[in-house]
């Protein structure tokens, strides 16, 4: 018969021999490596970081680049902004206009302000580009600004334009009475047509009375026909072209070509009345 020492080693052997058993399908099962030769350190791939062997997390975050083109899109962000922000204290009005070029699909608060202030701009041709690019924008925390110079009698008749344009395709209701004064006082055709397009983008009830009277009352067919389609507007019967700005980018609209449609339609206008005569 054993002793009691040589039954107790020969029990703790029997046992151990069982635990690796039972341990070796749960470590395969699991992914761990098994005891014995097949346990070897996997071989790193050149240029490889040490990181790629890790499951989860830490190997996805090892294998990403550094940086990255997010990066590069911001960096070039900043620096058209901060070209633009030079190019504004150019001599040359043709510098500043090319420097506000760079900067229009850029959405930031800096591109904002640097609109703004260009405003200012002591060239008129600045400040109406500035005006065309932030009615784009829908920069409506320019719309006092923008009030403003349209009261303004020093402002070139060029500018006042571009302003009525402005106002009507941001929107903002703060722009109504500028424009009714703007209207009210217009006395060339092209101006009177594009204020009362402009009151109908921008849909406020205060604009009805001037519109109605100028829908009955104006001598040109064609701004009575637009004073019609401002008050429908108002009214809900059409749509609004200032619409919420849409994801994809827009071309730019300026007040020529506004302009330019409203001669097309007139013209059309008056080769139908010469039909019917």
């Amino acid at each position: 018969m054993w002793s009691f020492g040589a039954r107790t080693f020969v029990g703790g052997l029997v046992l151990a021999c069982a635990c690796a058993l039972f341990a070796r399908p749960a470590r395969a099962q699991m992914g761990m490596p098994l005891p014995g030769p097949q346990m070897q350190q996997p071989t790193a791939q050149p240029g490889a970081s040490p990181n790629n062997s890790m499951p989860g997390m830490m190997g996805v975050m090892s294998s990403l680049p550094a940086g990255g083109s997010f990066g590069q899109d911001v960096a070039d962000k900043d620096s058209k902004i901060a070209d633009a922000q030079t190019s504004q204290k150019s001599e040359d009005p043709v510098v500043r206009i090319e420097g506000m070029d760079q900067i229009v699909p850029i959405m930031d608060p800096q591109v904002d302000d640097l609109l703004i202030k260009a405003m200012t701009d002591s060239d008129v041709r600045v400040q109406v580009k500035a005006t065309d690019i932030m009615a784009e924008r829908r920069l409506v925390a320019a719309v006092p600004l923008m009030s403003q110079y349209l009261f303004m009698r020093t402002t070139p008749e060029a500018e006042r334009l571009h302003l009525v344009s402005a106002l009507g395709r941001m929107g903002d209701t703060r722009g109504t009475i500028p424009v009714i004064h703007f209207l009210e006082k217009a006395r060339a055709e092209d101006a009177r047509g594009l204020a009362a397009f402009a009151l109908g983008e921008i849909g406020d009830p205060r604009a009805r009375d001037l519109l109605l009277k100028v829908a009955s009352q104006d001598p040109s067919a064609k701004v009575r026909r637009l004073a019609q389609e401002a008050l429908a507007k108002i009214d809900g019967e059409l749509p609004r072209d200032n619409a919420p700005v849409a994801q994809a980018p827009r071309v730019l609209e300026t007040t020529d070509q506004r302009l330019a449609k409203f001669r097309e339609m007139e013209a059309k206008m008056e080769k139908e009345h010469l039909q019917e005569q």
